[in-house]
């Protein structure tokens, strides 16, 4: 059995995490997202996989020339990018009768044997997994909806897809033309035998940080000890570790330091005396100083937290950064890579390295209004805000900005959430 992985995206909703690194190669745990799908398939029984690659692809090349997984891997780097199913079409003489197709960023808890087996009992052309209704992991997403079973409430919620190579048969020619908004639709249309399957287990798709947190946590409760401890790492004695916990090899845990509950520090990372740490991930080679507060955020490797910071929920600190001593990372605010940031200074919004440019709209809405569009363009950009950002980087007034926001939240263009924490993001596939 095939399976092809899409890997090409820009991981913008991620950012800053993948302006260095693609989406697939973010850390879980100790190991980035690309080895957990890969060892899922190969106990599928999946002996060949095709990854598609675009943004940052020599990262992704290498690292497969680097690693043995045990089945063959071939890498294609996508030439002229119009839409996920014409990537399809793009690779159409590698693939085989029928083949799996799903995300590099895609998590589950599911062997996929037998489900490949119903499919093929059915002689379904198309087959979707669907999520069992909305929960921590699909938070933001389009929910299926029980009072409407008919496909158009579920097709937003298929992840992974099983496909006859006669599919191929229904994806026009030089047209942009995606998997789940336009070939699962015709596909319908066009009366091809289709066929669901419910996915009751663990399932993360890791397009934000919330699941992208959320599944470090669930494997970090679900896979092994959860206290572990690597080799050669120092613990002071009046240190207090909650678990679920999970501390590399070679770190520093110094004196009076609370670490948890569902905490992941990674190797060579020293955390000084009196900091405080709960729902976090800490990469490897971290320096986080005393008496510093982090709660529900994202420390990548290589970074310096100096004395007496305190950083929020939903926050990212991206490689290579400096946080000055008695700093505040507001909640959601991002920062990196390569930032560095003054003794107490106040975040509240996203601070990126001007060098980076951001990759241009692949497919831009119709009907929007100059202030709309405005908007659009921002999130594109950024992938998510904070509304308080957002009111910033577009200068709209407030009231003018939650008018706006609903027309495009109605037209599914943009999501938000959260009465604490709002915002605001694109449902833009990248």
């Amino acid at each position: 059995m095939q399976a092809i992985i899409l890997a090409g995206g820009a991981g913008v909703r991620l950012r800053p995490l993948t302006f260095l690194t693609p989406k697939p190669l973010l850390k879980l745990i100790n190991k980035p997202i690309l080895d957990y799908i890969v060892q899922i398939l190969k106990v599928s029984g999946i002996t060949e996989i095709i990854l598609t690659t675009d943004y940052l692809s020599d990262h992704l090349q290498d690292y497969i020339k680097k690693n043995q997984f045990g089945l063959k891997i071939i890498s294609h780097k996508i030439k002229n990018f119009q839409g996920t199913a014409q990537i399809l079409s793009e690779i159409a003489p590698l693939l085989q009768d029928d083949f799996l197709v799903l995300n590099g960023d895609c998590i589950f808890d599911l062997n996929l044997e037998q489900i490949i087996k119903k499919f093929r009992k059915h002689k379904a052309v198309v087959g979707m997994l669907i999520r069992q209704g909305s929960d921590l992991f699909s938070k933001g997403q389009i929910s299926l909806n029980r009072e409407d079973k008919s496909l158009n409430s579920i097709f937003n919620d298929a992840w992974i897809y099983y496909f006859k190579k006669e599919i191929l048969e229904i994806i026009p020619e030089q047209q942009y033309f995606d998997i789940h908004l336009d070939l699962i639709i015709k596909a319908q249309k066009s009366k091809l035998t289709l066929k669901t399957y419910e996915l009751k287990n663990f399932w993360a798709v890791l397009g934000r940080i919330h699941p992208y947190l959320a599944a470090n946590f669930w494997l970090l409760n679900n896979l092994g000890s959860n206290q572990y401890i690597g080799a050669h790492t120092q613990i002071a004695k009046s240190a207090k570790l909650v678990p679920p916990f999970f501390i590399d090899e070679g770190c520093v845990i110094e004196g009076n330091v609370q670490i948890g509950p569902n905490v992941i520090i990674n190797k060579n990372t020293h955390i000084f005396k009196n900091t405080k740490i709960s729902s976090s991930f800490i990469d490897e080679k971290v320096t986080i100083k005393e008496d510093c507060v982090l709660n529900t955020c994202v420390v990548s490797h290589n970074c310096l937290i100096e004395n007496k910071v305190k950083i929020e929920p939903m926050s990212i600190i991206a490689a290579f950064s400096t946080i000055g001593a008695n700093s505040k990372i507001y909640a959601g605010a991002r920062i990196g890579p390569n930032i560095e940031l003054k003794n107490n200074s106040k975040i509240k919004d996203f601070v990126f390295p001007e060098s980076l440019v951001c990759p241009p709209i692949k497919r831009k809405p119709l009907s929007l209004n100059n202030r709309e569009n405005k908007i659009y363009s921002v999130l594109q950009e950024s992938g998510e805000l904070t509304f308080e950002g957002l009111a910033v980087k577009t200068q709209i007034e407030k009231q003018a900005l939650e008018k706006s926001l609903q027309k495009l939240i109605k037209q599914n263009l943009v999501l938000s959430y959260g009465k604490n924490l709002p915002q605001i993001y694109t449902l833009a596939s990248y």
